[in-house]
């Protein structure tokens, strides 16, 4: 990694560690995966600190190794939709770091109801990263129940259709794909669907992992602090977001003052794009309050508390070839960390990027009044294309600023180019379309894709996330993301600095960044299925505790009785126990014994 000026010669490689991972660095993370970082003590040496910083960053390795994450992309047949219709889908599942077909041979996918009661759930075989599907929108139980009462069509509402593999539950909900749909009432007049009639808002939907905060009923405005924290005495850079009642982002201008909203101003605050903005002001031992006005009338917000300890980090990823910035710490803190540098890591879809070193021994930056300025610059030549996590971290495992920033380096695409036999079709008419796949020079590839046709009028209906904005951008961050393809429609600075207000504002991991360096636990609750898998846990009737030890006889058969499988398991300590089951179609029996 190169220095960018004078300020920076301090700043230097972590010697042990490369940007590009070769396979002795492979077998090193598996050597150094027993090893612990060092305990904070006064003062650590030069090679001491280096050997924690590496045994760190080679833990954060290991673990995208041991649960790599996955990505599900859901392409469906229309935006919108009607009582009794059938939901038809294309799904990709594939490795969040390279892209290719993902290991899970097994994809979920759930249709949930307004209210958000799970209506269906299919378990869908993955082939070569690719499955199809479909979900009625009736509600089609049991034969008994049709029988009855006929087959009903679901009410009208936003309906969630969600999908995930098995390894994508050790992580929150954030990293499901997620898709809300509205579905109308069939239309009074049969044929007529000029006025759809839908009784609900996505303002409910739009908003769900908001950051609770102090808002008015037409206006919530959230700030975030650049790396995570406010320090007293430090110049801090902090974005913020502003939403109104709709659930969508709002133009605010207004002032950083002191607790009550009174004095000289210390900042001005603008939005730039969909009710983002930033502003940098010196927190002091006063809360701060912020003065907006918005359609005419002023509110005031509350900033977050500061602290007297901390790093305020600042990082420009949006201009020149490298990602620079500055880590700033009160000189308080300088000593207190009792290190001659830290550690630094960029990491992508779980993936480990890069790593580098921080020198703060005295004497390394650039002095000010209380506190001292270290700049650095990051190479972003060899760096992927999406959302990456760039952690400053110490020697003890210690996490001092974290935060979101976006890696622009392009990305191989195949060009499609559909060719119909007629440029105009009467109502109703066949239409006959060849497709050809083509390489960025003309080279004819084979590759599987999916269309969808539908009418060119959607109700203002329509996802502007596509595979691509979802794999490289939305599924990244956290909450809605309102027209996540304007970010891509140019490269000029507006969009630029946009994007990086969205790693900001709706920053999210899916695994703290000390769980995957091994200094916090974290539990692997759920493994890559590579077929399917039936498991469950043994309570005892009167008592309900679990029982450990016992045999368990599993017997499926088909409708015909002419297929059967059977295996036998012995329950673990919790009662717990699980199969394997080899592939089938329809539905088959099943009984499972018991005996200790």
């Amino acid at each position: 990694m190169t220095t960018r000026n004078a300020h920076t010669s301090r700043h230097h490689r972590c010697p042990a560690i490369r940007t590009a991972w070769s396979a002795a660095v492979t077998a090193l993370v598996l050597l150094c995966t027993l090893l612990r970082p060092l305990p904070a003590s006064a003062e650590l040496s030069m090679d001491d600190a280096y050997r924690s910083i590496t045994r760190l960053a080679l833990g954060t390795a290991r673990f995208g190794q041991l649960c790599p994450q996955e990505k599900v992309y859901l392409h469906f047949d229309n935006t919108a939709y009607y009582q009794g219709d059938i939901v038809w889908f294309s799904a990709s599942v594939v490795d969040a770091a390279t892209g290719a077909p993902s290991a899970s041979r097994v994809l979920y996918v759930e249709l949930l109801s307004p209210s958000g009661t799970m209506l269906r759930q299919l378990k869908l075989k993955v082939t070569d990263g690719r499955v199809h599907g479909s979900l009625p929108l009736v509600d089609n139980p049991t034969e008994e129940a049709r029988a009855l009462r006929g087959v009903l069509s679901y009410p009208s509402g936003f309906y969630e259709v969600r999908a995930y593999t098995r390894a994508m539950l050790n992580f929150d909900h954030s990293a499901v794909f997620s898709r809300v749909f509205p579905v109308y009432q069939q239309p009074a007049v049969s044929g007529d669907y000029s006025q759809p009639v839908l009784g609900t808002s996505m303002a409910s939907w739009q908003q769900q992992d908001r950051p609770k905060t102090d808002s008015h009923r037409d206006l919530s405005v959230t700030f975030y602090p650049e790396g995570g924290t406010l320090v007293r005495g430090v110049p801090c850079r902090v974005a913020f977001k502003a939403i109104g009642a709709d659930g969508e982002g709002v133009d605010i201008v207004g002032t950083i003052k002191d607790e009550e909203g009174g004095g000289e101003a210390q900042a001005l605050l603008a939005t730039l794009h969909d009710g983002m903005g930033a502003f940098t002001f010196v927190p002091t031992r006063k809360r701060h309050t912020a003065v907006v006005t918005y359609d005419g009338r002023d509110y005031r917000f509350s900033l977050p508390d500061s602290d007297d300890e901390g790093a305020a980090l600042q990082v420009d990823a949006v201009n020149g070839e490298s990602i620079v910035g500055q880590l700033s710490l009160p000189q308080a803190t300088q000593r207190a960390l009792g290190t001659p540098c830290l550690g630094m890591t960029l990491h992508s879809c779980g993936k480990l990027c890069a790593v580098d070193t921080l020198h703060i021994a005295p004497g390394d930056g650039i002095a000010a009044d209380g506190w001292v300025r270290y700049p650095f610059a990051l190479s972003r030549a060899a760096l992927p294309t999406g959302v990456h996590q760039l952690t400053v971290f110490t020697p003890s495992g210690d996490v001092l600023a974290q935060r979101l920033l976006f890696v622009d380096n392009g990305v191989s695409a195949v060009h499609l180019t559909a060719t119909p036999d007629k440029r105009a079709y009467a109502p109703y008419e066949k239409v006959s379309v060849q497709f050809q796949a083509a390489a960025a020079d003309g080279t004819p590839v084979a590759a599987p894709f999916s269309l969808s046709v539908r009418d060119n009028h959607d109700q203002g209906t329509a996802y502007s996330d596509d595979v691509l904005t979802y794999m490289l951008l939305s599924s990244e961050l956290k909450g809605y993301v309102s027209h996540p393809d304007w970010y891509f429609q140019s490269a000029d600075r507006l969009h630029r600095q946009a994007l990086d207000l969205l790693m900001l504002t709706q920053g999210w991991t899916r695994c703290g960044w000390r769980q995957m360096a091994g200094v916090e636990p974290f539990a692997i609750r759920h493994y890559t299925e590579d077929g399917l898998v039936l498991d469950g846990q043994l309570l005892s009737r009167m008592k309900d505790k679990p029982i450990a030890g016992a045999t368990i006889t599993m017997r499926i058969t088909s409708p015909d009785r002419q297929q059967k499988q059977t295996s036998s398991v012995v329950t673990d300590g919790n009662g717990c126990f699980g199969f394997s089951v080899e592939e089938f179609d329809d539905t088959w029996d099943m009984v499972l014994n018991a005996a200790d």
